[in-house]
This record gives structure tokens, sequence and C-alpha cells, in this order.
């Protein structure tokens, strides 16, 4: 798979406005710093956000809706709960973003909090960390203990999602015309 394909494949939720975030990683082989910020200059248009933390062996890019973020970490709620983490109360998106790249650098065991920045409900990111993942009772793009069928539904809007962009780029279509074609099937369902 390509740089360009992965991308596309692990951000398409964010990029088409379903998720306000996605991580993935990219082996450092096959990144490409010349794509990355190409990348960013179209994803900046349609108003998402990117960012590269480099690892040891990969890189993790993080892409990110800025304006959905917000309304997350503006939930009293969320904020307790970074709070209880050690997250600075009532901090901008790009404050706790940096911090959790540092603990993601900095830490042995990752920051499941993360998970309430990629749109994972916080009832789920909690149950996940106090059972160790386990006793779900739905697992995909995470462990969902809540709202099973809210989850399964996202779940398979998401693929849905990648399937039609990775299709629509194949014929060689811009990012920016994935995004219309995508929101305009969207209004047509």
């Amino acid at each position: 798979m390509s740089f360009d394909q992965m991308m596309l494949h692990f951000g398409a939720p964010t990029i088409c406005g379903i998720k306000p975030a996605n991580l993935f990683s990219v082996k450092k082989e096959c990144f490409s710093d010349e794509a990355f910020l190409e990348w960013r200059r179209h994803l900046q248009k349609n108003k998402i956000s990117a960012f590269c933390a480099p690892q040891k062996k990969n890189a993790l890019v993080f892409l990110y809706n800025s304006d959905w973020l917000k309304k997350i970490l503006g939930d009293a709620f969320v904020q307790d709960y970074l709070a209880q983490k050690g997250y600075p109360r009532n901090s901008r998106g790009d404050c706790v973003l940096k911090e959790l790249c540092r603990r993601m650098s900095a830490q042995k065991k990752f920051p499941h909090e993360i998970g309430v920045l990629l749109g994972y409900p916080i009832r789920d990111v909690i149950e996940f960390e106090k059972n160790a993942g386990k006793g779900c009772k739905f697992c995909g793009a995470w462990k969902a203990y809540s709202d099973e069928a809210r989850a399964k539904e996202f779940f398979l809007r998401a693929r849905s999602c990648c399937c039609l962009c990775e299709k629509w780029f194949e014929r060689g279509y811009s990012l920016g015309r994935i995004i219309k074609k995508y929101k305009k099937a969207q209004k047509a369902a």
C-alpha cells in the first residue's frame, strides 16, 4: 500500500467528516515527508489538520477536525476525565495534542485517553481502561462497552466510507473531489 493509499484508507472517516480524528502508524520506510506535506496542504483546504509524531520504527499520523476537537474538549465530563489523567484543565486542542504526543513518545504504556479525541464514546474509553480491554460488547475500530448498536452502525458507515474513497482514489479523483462526492452521496442516501 502506498503512502497516499494509507492516508486515504486510514484517514477517510475524518477526511469525509464522519469522525473527529484518526490516528495510524506508518512504517518509516513507507513514510514520505514530501507526500505528507502535500496531504497537509490539501487537508487544510478542507478544514482538516494533520501532524506526524515520529517514533523509533514508525511515524504516527494524526488527522483531525480542529472545530470538532474543540467541541469534544469543551465538554465538562471530558475535561474532568483528562484532568484526572494530568492534562491541564480547559486546555486548547493544540495543548492537549502536544501533551498527548509527549506521552506517546515518553511512555511505554499507550495513553488510552486518545480514544476520546478519536471520537470514541468516553464511557467506552473509561470501561476499556477499567477492564483492560476485556469484556466488550462489540469490537471494531474501538471496543464498545456501552451502545453496541450505535457502534456497529458507525463501524459499517466508516468501512463504507473507506471503500468508496479508495475506489474513487483509484479512479484518479482528487482529494477535494472525493470529499465532495462522498458528501453528495451521503445527502442522497
